[in-house]
C-alpha cells in the first residue's frame, strides 16, 4: 500500500445529534467506496464503526470510530462520532483534529442539542484560532428525508437561521 501525499488526505468528522444517521451515512460511504460488501445494520449490531460490545448492546455509538476509504484518488479518514450528550467529549475531540465536519441533521427532528454544541465549538475554534490550521466550512447532510413527516425546506431554513453561516 502506498502512502498518500498530504494533499490527497481528507480528515473529517461526522457529527450531529443522537440517531440523526451518522453511522448509517458512514456505512454508506464505506459501501460506495467498496471497502465493505454491504452496509451493516445498527439494530443487528453489524456496522463497522459500532464494534464495541456496549455499542452493539445499546445500539448507539459511545466512542469515535476511525474509518478509512479511498474515493476519487483521495484517502478519506472518517471520524464517526457519537451523538448523545453523555459522549459529547468524543465529538468535540474529533472536531478538534478534523479538517472539516460533516454535520448530519435528522429530517424529522431537525437540529438537536448535540449538533448545536459541536457547531458552537467549531465557531469558537474558527474565531479564536487555537490552531494554525483552522477547521474549514462544514457540509450538512439531511438524513432520513424519505420517512413520513420529513420536511426539507423548514429544516433547511431553521438550520440557516441557527447557524448564521450556512
Amino acid at each position: 500500500m502506498t502512502t498518500p501525499s498530504a494533499g490527497d488526505l481528507r480528515n473529517f468528522a461526522i457529527v450531529g445529534h443522537a440517531s440523526s444517521g451518522k453511522t448509517t451515512l458512514s456505512e454508506g460511504m464505506l459501501a460506495c467506496a467498496g471497502v465493505i460488501g454491504r452496509m451493516g445494520n445498527i439494530a443487528q449490531g453489524s456496522t463497522v464503526s459500532d464494534y464495541h460490545v456496549s455499542e452493539k448492546h445499546h445500539k448507539i455509538s459511545t466512542q469515535t470510530s476511525l474509518l478509512h476509504c479511498t474515493w476519487m484518488g483521495k484517502k478519506l479518514n472518517i471520524l464517526d462520532t457519537p451523538g448523545y450528550l453523555d459522549f459529547i467529549s468524543e465529538a468535540l475531540a474529533a472536531v478538534r483534529v478534523a479538517d472539516f465536519a460533516l454535520v448530519v441533521v435528522h429530517a424529522q427532528h431537525g437540529i438537536g442539542v448535540g449538533t448545536e454544541r459541536v457547531w458552537k465549538e467549531r465557531a469558537l475554534r474558527r474565531s479564536v484560532g487555537r490552531r494554525a490550521r483552522t477547521l474549514r466550512a462544514e457540509s450538512v447532510s439531511v438524513e432520513r428525508a424519505d420517512q413520513s413527516g420529513a420536511e426539507l425546506q423548514p429544516g433547511a431554513r431553521r438550520l440557516a437561521q441557527r447557524s448564521g453561516d450556512v
